[in-house]
C-alpha cells in the first residue's frame, strides 16, 4: 500500500468533485471528505443502487499518470464497496475506504506503482540531472556549466555576451542603438537603496558602473541611459525593501521625471491632510497623490480619482478595500479602475490565485501573512465561512508548500504552510 501519491500522478473525483487520496493498494482506495460535505453515505455501498440515505451513488473516476507516455489514463470505478473508516476520528473530514474489484483498475494501479518506485529511487540516488535523463532521455548534465570560481563564472558570462553582440553587429554600430533596446537596472539590495536615495542619478549610475565589469560597464558608460529600474530581489523576498523605503524610491523617481504629485503619510498633520484632499480633488493640474496604505487607508474622500494602483500587496484584504474604497464614495462620477502591481512567478502572484477564490462571496475575508519561509492565512469563522480538506491540498499545490500548522483561535482559523526550500 502507498500513502499521499502526489497530485500530479494521482487524481480522483466522485461525480463533479475531486476527493483528495490518501492511500491505495491494488484492492480499493482511501480518500477524505469534508464532515460539512453530505455527498457519501456512510457504511456499504454498492453500484448500481440508485439512492442511499444521504444521496445518490457516485461514480469514480481516477486519473492515473503514465510517466513513461506521458499522459493520463482516466478508470472509471462502477463496481465497488464503500465503508466509512472510524480510526483516528478528525472534527474537520471524514475518512473513506472503495473496495474495488475490476481489472483496469489493478493493472493501473500495478503501473503506477512501478513507475513510482523507480521514480523515488532515482530521486534519492540521482541528482535533477540524473533524474531527467533518465526517466525522459533528457541531456539534463548539459544545461550545467561548473566553475570555481564566481570571477570564472562572470567571465564565461561576458564571454558569451560579447559573442552575441558581435554575431548581432554587423554594420559597426552597437547592438543598443541598432535594435533600438532599452536597458535596465536592477536594485537589488539595502546598499543600493541608499545609494539610490542619497546620490544623484548621475552619481549612482558612475557608482553602479564602477561595481559592474565586461558589458554591462560599457554600458553605463557609454550615452545611452537606464530607462527602467527593477527594484527587490527575486531569490530573497527579505531584500525587498521595506514599505517606508519603497515608498521614498518611488517619490524620488517621480521627481526625476519630473512628475507633480501629492504625499500623504503618517507624519503628515491631520490639518494638512485635509488641504491635501481638497487640492487634488479640486486641482486638475494633481493628477497623483501618493498615499502611505494605513495612513490614507480610511476617512478620506478622493471622489477625484478614478484610478487605484497598489502598488505593494498589503497581507489584510480588508485594508487594501478600505483604501480603495476612498476613490469609489458617493460623489464619484467615473469609473474606478484598480490595479495591483504583482510581481510575475513571486509568491505573491500564487497567493493571489488563491485569494480570488475567497472573494467571490462577501462573507469570506481571507488575509495572509508571510514570515520567513512561513505563509499563514487567516479566516474568520462565519455562516458559510468553510475551507474543506480539499481546499487546503490546493493552496498546498498552489504555494508548491506543505501544510504546517491548522489551529483555530479566538473565532478564527490559521492555517499555516511552509514553503519549500
Amino acid at each position: 500500500m502507498v500513502s499521499m501519491i502526489p497530485f500530479g500522478l494521482l487524481s480522483g473525483f466522485a461525480g463533479d468533485q475531486e476527493i483528495r487520496i490518501t492511500k491505495l493498494d491494488e484492492t480499493g482506495f482511501g480518500f477524505r471528505l469534508c464532515k460539512e460535505n453530505q455527498m457519501m453515505a456512510s457504511g456499504n455501498t454498492k453500484a448500481g443502487k440508485d439512492k442511499t440515505k444521504t444521496g445518490p451513488q457516485q461514480l469514480f473516476r481516477l486519473c492515473f499518470y503514465d510517466l513513461e507516455k506521458g499522459e493520463y489514463n482516466e478508470v472509471k470505478i462502477s463496481f465497488y464497496d464503500l465503508k466509512k473508516e472510524t480510526d483516528e476520528p478528525s472534527e474537520f473530514y471524514e475518512k473513506f475506504w472503495v473496495f474495488v474489484n475490476q481489472p483496469d483498475y489493478k493493472q493501473a494501479v500495478q503501473s503506477l506503482l512501478r513507475q513510482y518506485n523507480r521514480y523515488i529511487h532515482l530521486k534519492l540516488e540521482e541528482d535533477d540531472s540524473g533524474l531527467a535523463k533518465n526517466m525522459t532521455g533528457y541531456p539534463g548534465e548539459l544545461d550545467q556549466v561548473r566553475c570555481e570560481s564566481l570571477e570564472a563564472q562572470m567571465q564565461i558570462w561576458d564571454e558569451e555576451v560579447q559573442a552575441v553582440v558581435s554575431e548581432a553587429t554587423s554594420d559597426g554600430k552597437e547592438i543598443w542603438k541598432k535594435l533600438n533596446a532599452e536597458l535596465a537596472l536592477e536594485l537589488d539590495h539595502t546598499e543600493m537603496y541608499a545609494d539610490y536615495l542619497r546620490l544623484s542619478f548621475a552619481e549612482f549610475l558612475k557608482k553602479y558602473a564602477e561595481n559592474s565589469i565586461g558589458i554591462c560597464k560599457k554600458l553605463l558608460q557609454s550615452e545611452r541611459k537606464p530607462k527602467w529600474l527593477y527594484i527587490g530581489n527575486q531569490f530573497c523576498h527579505l531584500l525587498f525593501p521595506e514599505r517606508k523605503l519603497l515608498f521614498e524610491i518611488i517619490e524620488k523617481e517621480l521627481q526625476k521625471e519630473n512628475i507633480e504629485f501629492l504625499k500623504l503619510t503618517g507624519q503628515t498633520k491631520v490639518s494638512e491632510r485635509i488641504n491635501l484632499v481638497d487640492e487634488f480633488n479640486s486641482n486638475p493640474n494633481k493628477k497623483l497623490f501618493l498615499i502611505s496604505l494605513k495612513a490614507g487607508g480610511t476617512g478620506l474622500n478622493l471622489i477625484g480619482a478614478d484610478m487605484v494602483i497598489h502598488y505593494d500587496p498589503w497581507w489584510n484584504i480588508s485594508t487594501e478595500n478600505q483604501a480603495t474604497d476612498r476613490a469609489y464614495r458617493i460623489g464619484q462620477k467615473n469609473n474606478v479602475q484598480v490595479y495591483k502591481l504583482i510581481t510575475k512567478n513571486s509568491i505573491e502572484e500564487k497567493i493571489y490565485d488563491i485569494l480570488k477564490k475567497y472573494h467571490k462571496d462577501e462573507d469570506y475575508n481571507l488575509n495572509y501573512l508571510i514570515t520567513d519561509d512561513i505563509v499563514t492565512f487567516f479566516l474568520s469563522i462565519n455562516e458559510g465561512n468553510l475551507v474543506t480538506m480539499e481546499d487546503l491540498y490546493k493552496i498546498s499545490g498552489i504555494l508548491n508548500a506543505k501544510i504546517k500548522d491548522m489551529v483555530l483561535v479566538n473565532q478564527e482559523y490559521r492555517f499555516s504552510f511552509e514553503m519549500e526550500k
